[in-house]
């Protein structure tokens, strides 16, 4: 929340698989999700309007970090999200003061004439768009942040520096870069990577030894695929990442990928699974992946490492 006392809420549309959401879930259950997330910050709002006697409106930041235009595309959900917005601005007149666009991708203008159109033309009033990275300047380069909120009250990936509790926000980790994919019958997820940006998918290590097990496929196109471990806390503790996994590239024709890699250290950390496309100026890659950790006591390749991760986990 603002040092005033307004709650944020924040959509994290890059890390949203909008076409399995509307293919698993009925749209008026979709709608219904989207109408109690504001009723709940319509509560929060209302409860700190009564305790200080001054009207408290909300703050909604659109985090658009590794947005694709095909998923902002889905008439599906842009009919659901319209709705949803037609149905807030009469049940909720007085609920949003401010809509912060972040993280804009290159293409902006063209996921802007998609989202401007599902807006009622109240809200559209009250959008602002912070130009720049969150992760890439200070937070003081965008003056409404730095006033009303502080970098002690923002989460990581906004640019803050309030980590997460358990590193998990809104039910997703605070590391991640990609959408949750859709599962298929062969149990492998499904993942795809847009262009000129990299899919990292972390996978929490518990204290103790422990051991990776990772299998992986490029459906389409070629991908620079690397695994490192990073100490809990990360950079804010002084750890560094620990490479375990060099970056190689890897293309269809080379088949279905299987490693199992000793991850190094006994404290809690996380291992991230990095799936690197920034060479690609166009196209998107896919891939199918599945990956486990497991204890020490489990063989590793059969009882013997790869050299390259044995000789770094040995660093």
């Amino acid at each position: 929340e603002s040092v005033q006392g307004q709650p944020l809420f924040v959509v994290r549309a890059g890390l949203s698989n909008v076409p399995v959401l509307m293919d698993a879930v009925p749209h008026e259950s979709v709608l219904k999700f989207f109408m109690l997330s504001r009723h709940r910050v319509f509560l929060r709002c209302d409860a700190r309007t009564r305790a200080s006697g001054t009207l408290i409106k909300a703050v909604s930041v659109n985090d658009l970090n590794f947005v694709t235009l095909s998923a902002m595309s889905d008439n599906r959900f842009k009919a659901v999200l319209t709705k949803a917005s037609k149905l807030s601005e009469k049940l909720y007149p007085q609920l949003l003061e401010r809509m912060v666009l972040l993280n804009v991708p290159k293409f902006f203008a063209a996921v802007w004439s998609v989202i401007r159109h599902l807006l009622p033309k109240r809200a559209l009033e009250k959008v602002a768009v912070c130009r720049g990275r969150a992760l890439e300047q200070p937070l003081a380069k965008c003056p409404f942040a730095s006033q009303r909120f502080g970098a002690e009250r923002l989460p990581l990936f906004l640019g803050g520096s309030c980590p997460a509790r358990n590193g998990v926000f809104g039910g997703i980790s605070e590391h991640a870069t990609a959408p949750a994919g859709k599962v298929g019958n062969d149990g492998m997820t499904q993942l795809e990577v847009s262009s000129r940006s990299v899919a990292r998918v972390p996978m929490p290590v518990p204290a103790g030894d422990g051991v990776l097990h990772l299998e992986f496929e490029m459906v389409s196109g070629g991908c620079e695929v690397s695994v490192a471990v990073r100490p809990e806390g990360g950079a804010a503790d002084g750890g560094e990442d620990v490479e375990v996994l060099k970056p190689h590239k890897v293309k269809p024709d080379k088949g279905r990928q299987t490693h199992v890699l000793r991850l190094p250290g006994t404290g809690a950390r996380t291992a991230f699974l990095r799936f690197d496309n920034t060479h690609s100026a166009i196209t998107s890659k896919r891939l199918c992946y599945t990956a486990m950790v497991t204890g020490a006591q489990d063989e590793v390749n059969g009882g013997k490492e790869d050299a390259s991760a044995a000789k770094e986990a040995a660093v």
